[in-house]
């Protein structure tokens, strides 16, 4: 198995139905595959780019200073230590 790069994301294989339970691996031939942990069935490369339409990169976004204070001024409606 490769890298995780996205995972909590809706099974595509028919008669699974779980809306949770797939993760998406980036393969050392660049390939993206996937894995459903409810059905125990591979997502294909195909079933990938067609269900999930590529977009999962393993890129990070950088929040802005802007974006941060924005979200840093937010009420905090739980545990402020976490």
């Amino acid at each position: 198995m490769g890298e995780l790069i996205k995972n909590h994301l809706p099974c595509p294989l028919d008669d699974c139905g779980s809306s949770d339970a797939a993760s998406l691996y980036k393969q050392d031939d660049e390939t993206i595959t996937g894995f459903c942990f409810s059905c125990q069935g591979w997502i294909h490369p195909e079933t990938v780019s067609e269900f999930y339409n590529e977009g999962f990169g393993t890129e990070e976004r950088v929040l802005s200073q802007e974006e941060f204070d924005r979200i840093s001024e937010l009420e905090c409606r739980g545990w402020r230590e976490r």
